[in-house]
């Protein structure tokens, strides 16, 4: 658009825009058609809480989740570096009967 040096080059400049402005418009449409379209998200059960999201939900602290983690009492997936907790998982588990052993 620099190349607008002078006054009868802006309706060829518009023109331009124009044109760009309904490519842009077209493959919108061809994106949300394709979104649209995709599967579904993952039902709330099967949902991936990050550790932060875990802790939450469970109400404990970060340190504990990790523990049970490395004992492995709780199901977790990795995706990548990334460690995940399924939702449906944490809720069967805070439902079992969890005894705390006094560590001195």
């Amino acid at each position: 658009m620099s190349d607008i040096k002078t006054l009868e080059q802006v309706p060829v400049a518009v023109g331009l825009i124009l044109e760009k402005l309904s490519a842009l418009e077209i493959e919108m449409a061809e994106l949300k058609a394709k979104y649209e379209s995709a599967p579904a998200a993952p039902k709330s059960d099967e949902e991936l809480l990050t550790v932060k999201e875990a802790c939450v939900f469970l109400k404990i602290k970060q340190n504990a989740l990790y523990r049970w983690k490395r004992e492995k009492l709780i199901p977790y997936t990795k995706i990548g570096s990334r460690t995940y907790f399924k939702k449906l998982d944490l809720e069967n588990y805070s439902k079992l009967d969890i005894r705390k052993v006094k560590r001195r």
